[in-house]
């Protein structure tokens, strides 16, 4: 249900020191989506069972004035508070999860040099090519991360 990629090893309940935030969706759904489907009825999944069961009992705690020890990272609720302008990062990532916000941004300067070398127009397309296929940053190139365009931390879920 909660992402567990910071979470405390051998506890017996789980703590996440930047909050709870939701899992990814294995079936490619979007939380909207997931919540659609719980009040139509049209597919009831245990994840939105167990969604909607947490959503009633914070409404109702909210209701009657109740504080509740459940520790929801900052960004769950602005995504649920999200206005249609309102646009989210690689950097929003940062506070679900900072590995991954971090390799993301050694992706984004390979990408940024690849553009650098492509914006040049003096270049051939083979001499752009040699020069994309050298790009080095920090000592590492594009095969040494061996990408798989999976979700890091969940395999079955492909980017």
């Amino acid at each position: 249900m909660w992402r567990e990629n910071d979470a405390s090893d051998g506890d017996e309940f789980l703590h996440v020191h930047n909050g709870l935030f939701p899992a990814p969706l294995p079936d490619g759904k979007s939380i909207e989506e997931e919540y659609i489907s719980c009040v139509n009825k049209t597919n009831n999944s245990r994840m939105e069972y167990l969604f909607a069961g947490l959503g009633k009992f914070v409404a109702r705690s909210m209701l009657d004035s109740r504080i509740i020890d459940i520790h929801f990272n900052p960004l769950f609720f602005r995504l649920a508070e999200k206005e249609d302008d309102d646009r989210l990062s690689v950097l929003s990532l940062n506070a679900v999860d900072k590995r991954l916000c971090e390799s993301l941004k050694l992706l984004q300067r390979f990408a940024d040099a690849k553009q650098n070398i492509q914006a040049y127009h003096s270049l051939s397309l083979i001499e752009k090519a040699k020069r994309i296929k050298k790009i080095r940053i920090d000592d590492i190139s594009v095969d040494d991360l061996a990408l798989d365009f999976t979700l890091p931390g969940y395999n079955k879920i492909e980017l």
